[in-house]
């Protein structure tokens, strides 16, 4: 916390944290502080993320959304493990948006992609921007793991490509059935225009982003209909934990083929997608699956959740952990 931020390391289970919150003499053994100057931040935590991240191919950061201090923290922690070969970054983004984050000049991808980057405040933008600017090894810098947040980036990009004027108009139709329907568009059923747009459009380069409409499509609707009433709330939560491993796994093959070697990755999701296996969604966690990929290729995965500190009854146990430091981080592993 920065007085703001708690983090545990892992992320384990409820009872951990219940165990965390008991002021157990245990628990002050394990505990590292963090210190806040403007944008930047040091401290015994830091050290020891540093230090824990050697042996590891990924570090995974379960966030609160929204909070300033979180990404400017990510973007502090990936510097210091720059020189060690952590130059990706992978985040709740749909993959064509973060595409043009990573190739294109950084305001124009803003440009065109207006609607498309889900957090995009300023300190989740200067996250990527560190990112990209000085991203020097194969492949993308910037990784996007989640569905497309809005359709119109997609569509704009398939009327460039069009083949021909039935194409191309039949795909500006679509963005002024988006255009109207703002948002809902891509969250309600308009999947005779993905069937129409695949007959119109038979190139591969057209296929991945009809591909990215059409899973987001299907993603958003059955969260809508969930909302509804309708039983439909396990598709959307599976749908979208598989699709973020899915895409993980994409990148990961995606930069050995471009030439890395041994791809390291730092990776910010909301808290929900990392706690460990099954986790507040009802699914298997990214969170579990990025520990047990990493086992896999025999590496390590760091996880670490990290939230606001409140003064309320149920995280008020942690207050005796700041002492005079701006911040904590609770090693949880250590007392598995």
């Amino acid at each position: 916390m920065f007085r703001s931020l708690a983090l545990l390391v892992s992320f384990l289970s409820l009872a951990m944290i219940a165990l965390a919150q008991s002021g157990n003499e245990i628990i002050s053994k394990h505990i590292h502080a963090i210190e806040q100057s403007d944008d930047t931040f040091a401290g015994p935590a830091m050290d020891w993320i540093e230090s824990r991240a050697e042996g590891c191919r990924f570090v995974v950061f379960g966030e609160q959304h929204n909070v300033q201090q979180i990404p400017l923290f990510v973007a502090d922690v990936q510097d210091r493990l720059w020189d060690d070969g952590f130059q990706y970054l992978a985040v709740e983004m749909g993959p064509i948006a973060a595409d043009a984050l990573s190739n294109l000049p950084f305001e124009e991808a803003l440009a065109k992609n207006a609607f498309a980057i889900a957090f995009d405040n300023d300190a989740d933008l200067e996250l990527i921007r560190r990112c990209v600017a000085r991203f020097d090894a194969p492949g993308d810098a910037v990784w996007g793991l989640d569905q497309s947040f809005s359709s119109l980036h997609l569509l704009e990009e398939l009327v460039a490509i069009a083949p021909n004027d039935e194409a191309a108009d039949f795909a500006k139709a679509c963005i002024g059935r988006a255009l109207d329907q703002r948002r809902d568009y891509i969250r309600r059923e308009n999947f005779d225009d993905v069937a129409k747009l695949r007959e119109l459009f038979p190139s591969a380069e057209a296929k991945r982003y009809i591909d990215a409409l059409e899973t987001s499509m299907r993603i958003y609707t059955n969260w809508r209909k969930a909302q509804d009433g309708a039983p439909t709330i396990y598709a959307n939560l599976s749908e979208r934990e598989g699709y973020m491993k899915d895409r993980f796994i994409e990148e990961m093959r995606a930069a050995e083929a471009a030439g890395a070697k041994d791809p390291r990755v730092v990776v910010k999701l909301g808290g929900a997608h990392v706690m460990p296996g099954i986790g507040m969604n009802r699914v298997i966690t990214f969170g579990t699956f990025a520990k047990e990929y990493a086992r896999g290729i025999g590496s390590d995965a760091l996880i670490i959740g990290i939230w606001t500190y409140n003064e309320d009854p149920v995280e008020a146990p942690f207050d005796s952990y700041f002492g005079d430091s701006d911040g904590f981080l609770i090693d949880l592993e250590s007392l598995r």
